[in-house]
């Protein structure tokens, strides 16, 4: 039983990382590769190629790293200023989960349906309702401004850390990227906080 899990998270590992460099059209057989096991196997776990699409994407979402560090943030008194907590979700959105944004990515881009089926699909971790309960409870404290709703604003945010995933993951070394990600980002939101009188963390 262990044998046949082991074999099902190397042929998901690999498949997360091809299509996640190389677009959901890759074929089978390059994924059973780099897996090192024979297509014959990739088939018998995954009935269809679109099966093992929509696997990658959920078990790279369980690795999505940005949920985790704002969950522990909220636990936190006082909560951690806006500036560094943007600072540490762009690092996430940069490395750790950097292949679930990818594949996100070339769904969106070039396979809409699984975009679309992932948006519905009940598994799906989301990440604005806990960036809306951090941004709530900075308004509550009096350390935001409770100019717009949370909800506004962690769209806003969650925009911000796609900008600088394009940016870094996607067009790396452009006149667009930055040598410092996290440093970009953390300067930027601590202009704001000493604009807005804010205390620094």
């Amino acid at each position: 039983m262990k044998k046949r899990q082991d074999a099902k998270d190397k042929i998901l590992g690999a498949a997360i990382h091809e299509f996640a460099y190389h677009g959901f059209s890759l074929s089978v057989a390059r994924i059973a590769k780099k897996a090192h096991v024979n297509e014959i196997t990739v088939w018998r776990y995954f009935k269809t190629k679109d099966i093992l699409c929509h696997a990658a994407i959920r078990a790279a979402a369980q690795q999505n790293a940005l949920i985790p560090y704002l969950e522990a943030s909220l636990k936190q008194n006082p909560l951690p200023a806006l500036s560094e907590v943007l600072a540490e979700l762009t690092r996430l959105i940069l490395t750790e989960s950097v292949d679930y944004y990818r594949l996100i990515y070339h769904a969106v881009l070039c396979r809409p349906d699984l975009a679309e089926a992932w948006d519905k699909d009940k598994h799906r971790p989301h990440l604005r309702p806990f960036l809306a309960e951090y941004v709530r409870r900075l308004q509550a404290a009096e350390t935001l401004p409770a100019t717009c709703s949370p909800e506004e604003v962690s769209r806003d945010i969650f925009g911000l850390l796609l900008g600088a995933f394009v940016r870094n993951a996607l067009m790396p070394g452009s006149e667009l990227s930055d040598a410092d990600p996290a440093g970009a980002a953390r300067r930027l939101f601590q202009a704001f906080e000493i604009n807005l009188g804010l205390p620094q963390a």
